[in-house]
């Protein structure tokens, strides 16, 4: 386990700014009567304290969306999400994720964060052995004077395609006056193994790319055709699960590919 995620949960136990969750109550109600009709949802409704390290709620719905039941979550815990989590998302999560989101956070006035909402994917262990690859969205019900998230709300489910190669996307939106929803940051994280399955001449292209370097300019440098150069570009975005080379350049730089 990382520990900078367990000082950061050990330093949200000492926190004693405000201990009140704004409408708690009302939000509670809320879920009480969504959760009624959970069986027909495909997400799982939670609220999660930090400073106790616990749920405070999970919908009962949690065993269809992902495998385990609400009492094993309550059991479970934070932690013990983690620990299912992949071994390389976890280190990811815990180490470049959480780290670099917070950082963002910092930055935002507080009636922003009021109105944020972050999300990212990730694959937790089955009691068969096999991945299950979800998605989680989640706001702050509460924070501390540092901007630090105490409380938070959210919802997870499974991803309708399974993403090959496995690439963490996280992305931090904002809910404007107008209820629309402003990107204020997105990043992707790929596995290590990734890199590995790009040959050289496509990490050549791709360091190309990152310089500005056009198809056709690429294909100069390199003595290929252009033809050939666009190809191994489409090769690049299939290997990476990306849309486009300017996506492929940031993973490259992110990951240290190039």
């Amino acid at each position: 386990m990382s520990n900078g995620y367990e000082a950061f949960l050990e330093k949200m136990k000492g926190i004693l700014i405000d201990h009140q969750i704004p409408n708690f109550e009302n939000v509670l109600n809320s879920l009480h009567a969504i959760s009624t009709v959970s069986h027909t949802l495909d997400k799982v409704f939670f609220i999660l304290d930090y400073r106790i390290q616990q749920f405070l709620y999970i919908s009962p719905n949690c065993e269809e969306v992902e495998g385990y039941t609400q009492e094993e979550l309550y059991e479970i815990g934070p932690i013990g999400i983690m620990e299912l989590m992949h071994p390389n998302d976890a280190n990811t999560i815990m180490n470049k994720l959480y780290p670099e989101g917070n950082k963002t956070a910092q930055k935002l006035p507080k009636s922003i964060i009021k109105n944020f909402k972050v999300s990212f994917n990730y694959r937790l262990l089955q009691k068969d052995n096999s991945y299950l690859q979800l998605q989680q969205e989640f706001s702050t019900l509460l924070f501390d004077k540092d901007k630090n998230p105490l409380v938070i709300i959210g919802t997870l489910y499974n991803t309708d395609t399974p993403i090959t190669p496995f690439v963490i996307t996280c992305k931090v939106a904002y809910k404007t006056f107008l209820n629309n929803w402003i990107t204020l940051y997105k990043k992707k994280y790929a596995e290590a193994d990734i890199n590995n399955q790009l040959s050289p001449k496509e990490l050549e292209i791709i360091s190309y790319a990152s310089k500005g370097y056009s198809s056709k300019q690429i294909a100069d440098f390199t003595n290929k055709s252009i033809e050939t150069v666009k190809t191994q570009r489409k090769i690049i975005l299939q290997k990476t699960n990306t849309k486009n080379i300017s996506e492929v350049v940031t993973l490259a730089i992110n990951n240290n590919w190039i």
